[in-house]
């Protein structure tokens, strides 16, 4: 005898979940129309703990859909707490089984297992399929690989499947409203908040990471999947395109398309196929991340006439014995300044991700950051990151091993994404930091030439007293936004969805 499953989906913090929306379509392919719950959502800097309103209206959302079993997407290790949180909430006023996913989970699952009855490790597509299938025809479901089940207080730990090969074979996300709530500042709203914040389109041509730095969970991953099959997978690029085509017909307003791969295009021959069918049949402006070491003449020749307006570039640190030793990165300093001048030389404009509060860097070791940036072809934007401890990568242990930090540290507990993912000038830090801080930010505005720059770094009083250097970034900042705000507007990228997508930003402060 059947018993009818009904699976809520639970995304935390991100109603762009690339992974949550994928197993959704997913179980929609086979025949189980899960429901999609996005449980608030945060920019940079801005998450915020879930008030009891908005769990009272979770739990109601849950009630209404009969929701026998439920499925928390834990992303990062910075949900936890509200993982925890939401699942004694359910146990309490439903009592029905709660299961974790997502790369917290499968990170630390002897950790997560203590508060979820289920965990599921890795990818998640066939996993839930067989489990559903198990529970809505009432057998044994405990053998099912990728799953772990926690049967009062004793836990099955069940191995990892093979990596899903041929990614193009899953279904496309869909952006139907059906079955689908957003909760956010203590409302709810019925239907896909996609719809809010259509502006720019995230999407995913790849699974995995050619490189293994060691304050990625993707270097854990690849260890823990070095016998399952191929790490890397790539879409073909039609499905891709056919992704790109369903959202332009979807989604009014579309004006950006984001590529959230690790490193886009794995190999050239992709790229090249790519920038012929996209040029073709989606043609708007997009992004996407590269490498140093993936930045070629003939690669951004190609990214540049279909249409790139931004590309993502990680240096991370300016001191290669860091980046080496520490980070395990293999570019050197002279690489990056080539892949920076390859991107000026075809006007492609670019961002570098920097990770600071890093304490395996020295004054020096900063310092070498900075001029190295100083050696960059202008302008350039810059993404600083605080350096973020997640469970068992290499930077963490040793991190710990040389009493640097603290269990404490560890993102699951520190929760620093929370509050300080993206720096801010703001943020309480030493006032060298601070100062060293604002002239990076300056180093790449075409406002200030480098010699003001170098002469500024060398002013020490200034290292004491950061404020006007704080106030030149602000001066700068202000004047880039007014910038961009009239360019944006010359070319009609102000548009409704774009003016939505700052309300919702607005209801994630909430």
């Amino acid at each position: 005898m059947n018993q009818s499953i009904n699976f809520s989906l639970i995304s935390l913090y991100h109603i762009k979940n690339l992974g949550i929306r994928s197993l959704h379509a997913f179980l929609k392919s086979k025949g189980s129309d899960a429901n999609l719950i996005f449980f608030k959502h945060s920019y940079f800097n801005n998450a915020h703990a879930p008030t009891e309103t908005e769990i009272g209206q979770l739990i109601d959302v849950l009630k209404k859909s009969q929701t026998n079993l439920v499925g928390i997407s834990v992303s990062c290790s910075a949900y936890l707490e509200t993982a925890k949180k939401i699942t004694r909430a359910i146990k309490q006023a439903l009592n029905i089984p709660v299961l974790w996913g997502g790369v917290h989970a499968t990170v630390d699952p002897e950790g997560c297992i203590q508060y979820a009855d289920m965990l599921c490790l890795g990818e998640g597509e066939y996993p839930l399929l067989e489990l559903l299938q198990a529970m809505s025809g009432q057998r044994d479901a405990t053998d099912i690989k990728n799953l772990w089940f926690n049967q009062e207080g004793s836990v099955i730990k069940n191995p990892l499947r093979p990596l899903i090969q041929d990614l193009s074979s899953l279904p496309l996300p869909d952006y139907v409203n059906d079955n689908k709530y957003y909760i956010s500042g203590d409302k709810v709203y019925e239907g896909d908040p996609i719809h809010l914040d259509c502006w720019d389109y995230f999407i995913q041509g790849t699974r995995g990471c050619p490189y293994s730095c060691t304050y990625c969970s993707n270097s854990l991953f690849k260890e823990m999947y070095k016998d399952h099959g191929k790490y890397i997978r790539q879409r073909s690029v039609d499905h891709v395109i056919k992704e790109l085509v369903q959202a332009q017909a979807s989604l009014k307003g579309l004006k950006m398309i984001t590529f959230f791969d690790e490193v886009f295009g794995v190999n050239k021959k992709w790229i090249t196929e790519f920038c012929k069918e996209y040029k073709e049949r989606i043609n708007i402006p997009f992004s996407c991340y590269l490498h140093p070491l993936a930045v070629t003449d003939d690669v951004i020749a190609r990214l540049k006439d279909a249409g790139v307006s931004l590309i993502g570039m990680g240096i991370q640190s300016g001191c290669e014995r860091v980046r080496r030793h520490v980070f395990k990165r293999p570019e050197t300093n002279k690489q990056i300044i080539e892949a920076a001048g390859i991107l000026q030389k075809h006007n492609v404009p670019f961002v570098l991700d920097i990770i600071l509060d890093n304490p395996f860097e020295s004054h020096k070791d900063k310092e070498e950051t900075l001029n190295l940036l100083l050696r960059i072809p202008k302008p350039f934007k810059l993404s600083l990151y605080s350096l973020i401890y997640f469970p068992g990568t290499g930077l963490t242990e040793l991190a710990l091993k040389q009493n640097l930090i603290t269990r404490d540290d560890i993102e699951d507990r520190r929760q620093r994404v929370l509050s300080q993912f993206r720096v801010t000038l703001g943020y309480k830090r030493e006032k060298w930091d601070t100062a060293w801080i604002a002239l990076l930010l300056l180093s790449g505005t075409s406002y200030i030439p480098r010699h003001m720059v170098s002469f500024l770094a060398r002013i020490r009083l200034l290292r004491l007293y950061p404020y006007p250097l704080i106030i030149l970034v602000e001066v700068i900042k202000g004047i880039g936004w007014l910038q961009k705000a009239v360019q944006m507007a010359i070319s009609g990228q102000i548009t409704p969805s774009l003016i939505k997508r700052f309300i919702v930003r607005g209801k994630g402060n909430k």
